[in-house]
């Protein structure tokens, strides 16, 4: 049974301001299930790498109950008018289901915007629960954006397995995307296209 209490200390620990999505994407919540206080210390200590006294779980209950933990992620876009650059920010944990609704979403904001390239951003992505299936059916799919032969868009992951999905990405949509290549940073998504000093604006 969730306690509520223990929920709201653990919650604005772990959580901190949320996110603000732009472009009209909503913010998505995920739930972690804790089943215990000294689990809830461990997870905010190990895996969220946030610092929590380990005497905090005398504090709680010691009889064993599901707690949940939110996590947040977002999706903003932003546009280079000058450049016409889209740029796609993710934060937070990346799921097949965000995955997806991101790749919809850039044929949408590339549209509207006419965007000559564009630049996708997981630099800010904590967690990349994303399948291999998945990967293969987007590559299968048509690009996201429009004018795939003659429009650059970059992908920018500095995260060894975010790279090595995108890479994968990368090869097996090769034939239809072969304007599309891969950065480690934001800095060298920039030399790539060959700007140095873009000014992005959030998209409403």
């Amino acid at each position: 049974m969730e306690r509520p209490g223990l929920t709201l200390v653990l919650d604005s620990v772990v959580r901190g301001p949320q996110p603000q999505a732009h472009g009209r994407v909503p913010v998505r919540t995920e739930t972690t299930y804790i089943r215990s206080a000294l689990a809830a210390v461990h997870y905010c200590t190990v895996r969220r790498k946030i610092p929590v006294p380990p005497y905090w779980a005398f504090f709680f209950p010691a009889k064993e109950a599901a707690f949940t933990i939110d996590r947040y992620m977002a999706i903003r876009f932003e546009f280079d008018s000058a450049n016409k650059i889209l740029l796609l920010r993710v934060e937070g944990p990346l799921t097949d289901e965000v995955l997806a609704e991101c790749y919809d979403a850039v044929r949408r904001y590339s549209t509207e915007t006419d965007a000559s390239a564009g630049i996708f951003d997981f630099s800010s992505v904590t967690e990349f629960p994303v399948s291999t299936a998945l990967i293969r059916r987007l590559a299968k799919r048509e690009p996201a954006m429009p004018h795939a032969t003659s429009r650059p868009r970059i992908l920018v992951a500095p995260q060894i397995h975010a790279f090595g999905l995108i890479r994968m990405f990368q090869t097996l949509g090769e034939s239809t995307r072969p304007m599309l290549q891969v950065a480690h940073s934001m800095d060298e998504a920039f030399k790539l296209l060959g700007v140095s000093s873009p000014h992005f604006e959030p998209l409403a």
